[in-house]
């Protein structure tokens, strides 16, 4: 279940495919991540990246899904946005797959 705050929307645990149909209806979507080892270092990892289920007392970081697509393999990717500047991933994006869950939160007010 979605929980609005004053046109806020979160979701401690949203399927890959819940974010993809927020994206197509509501545009871009926030996601809070663990910050672990290559992640960091996003420039370094040249394929998609494939988030860890979120744990707890781990580090977290806000990324914005701008967008999705498939592998040649049929898997679902998503197209984030860092803060971290242009030399994070490819200039300042990256590809991930989320695997089963993962927190979300709505961006429409902060990229209007």
């Amino acid at each position: 279940m979605y929980k609005i705050k004053a046109s806020f929307i979160t979701k401690p645990d949203a399927t890959p495919d819940e974010i993809r149909g927020l994206l197509l209806t509501q545009g871009p979507i926030g996601i809070s991540v663990n910050v672990c080892g290559i992640f960091g270092r996003a420039d370094e990892f040249k394929e998609i990246y494939i988030l860890p289920e979120p744990k707890e007392n781990m580090k977290r970081h806000a990324l914005i899904i701008v967008g999705f697509g498939t592998t040649k393999d049929g898997k679902l990717f998503f197209i984030v946005q860092n803060t971290w500047g242009t030399k994070w991933g490819f200039n300042g994006y990256a590809r991930i797959i989320i695997k089963k869950t993962c927190p979300i939160f709505d961006v429409s007010g902060l990229v209007n």
